[in-house]
Order: structure tokens, then C-alpha cells, then sequence
């Protein structure tokens, strides 16, 4: 797992696996208001390679999708079994504060049945702006690497 803080806005980030979980803290040092979006793409390691092939990606506006919280999608399923895990924001603006992921693991039957097994990478870039625009602003970007069995 690698994690990018490229903002001034997100401080002490720490991220760890303990028995096969999911555990990270970091702090938020300022309000974020509307406007911070997620570029997501998942990827798939090919065959005898080192070579990654993206299977999905979404770029979506992070406020809107926690605002619409009940619309039926499949990273509003994952990011509501995360909540389980966690004290994310549900809405926003995402308040100032330490926020922190524990032993989070993922949920029966969450994981689409197209996903075969094998190696995968995931990356989220976090933003502000339009991302290949001069108005972009990176805020941070995350990447993981899981292996379906």
C-alpha cells in the first residue's frame, strides 16, 4: 500500500495490514468544502506480466456521491461496509479532525462476481479542480495492491 499526501490539508497519515485488515489514521487540518473529487481506477495484472490493464475507473465528485448516499452503486456499497470500519464522513463538508480505518476487511458478497481471481492494483487520486488542467490541485493519492483468491 502506498499513500501520497499532496496537500498541506491531510498531515500524519499512517496505514498498516494486521491479519489480513485494513488500518490507517490521518489528520485533517482543514474544512473541505465541496469540490474534492476521486479519480478511482482498478486495474489487473496481466498474465506473466508486469504490465497492469484498468478494468474500471470512475472519476466522480466525492461530495455528490456522499450527499446521494442512498443511491445504489457499487462504490457506495464498498464505501458503506467501510463505514463499518471507520469514522469517515457520511456527508460533507469533511470537517477538520483525525479520522481513522480499523480492521476493515471487505464484506461477503461485495465483491463483483467478474472479478476473477489474481493480482490487482487500485489507485485513488483525491483532488480539486480538473485534473490535466491548470486549476487542478492534488490532494492525495493512494494506491494498493490485492490479491483475489
Amino acid at each position: 500500500m502506498e499513500i501520497k499526501t499532496l496537500s498541506p490539508f491531510i498531515t500524519n497519515v499512517t496505514y498498516w495490514i494486521d491479519n489480513g485488515t485494513v488500518n490507517a489514521e490521518m489528520q485533517i487540518t482543514h474544512t473541505l468544502n465541496y469540490g474534492l473529487r476521486n479519480y478511482i481506477d482498478l486495474q489487473i495484472r496481466l498474465a506473466d506480466s508486469k504490465k497492469y490493464q484498468s478494468l474500471f475507473s470512475y472519476d466522480i465528485d466525492l461530495c455528490k456521491l456522499l450527499n446521494e448516499f442512498f443511491r445504489e452503486s457499487l462504490l457506495k456499497t464498498w464505501y458503506r461496509n467501510l463505514l463499518k470500519y471507520s469514522n469517515l464522513m457520511e456527508n460533507c463538508p469533511i470537517m477538520e479532525g483525525f479520522y481513522y480505518i480499523r480492521k476493515y476487511k471487505m464484506a461477503p458478497g461485495t465483491l463483483p462476481p467478474y472479478l476473477r481471481p489474481g493480482d490487482y492494483r487500485l489507485s485513488a487520486l483525491s483532488f480539486f479542480g480538473r485534473r490535466n488542467t491548470k486549476k487542478f490541485r492534488p490532494f492525495s493519492d493512494f494506491i494498493t495492491y490485492l490479491t483475489i483468491f
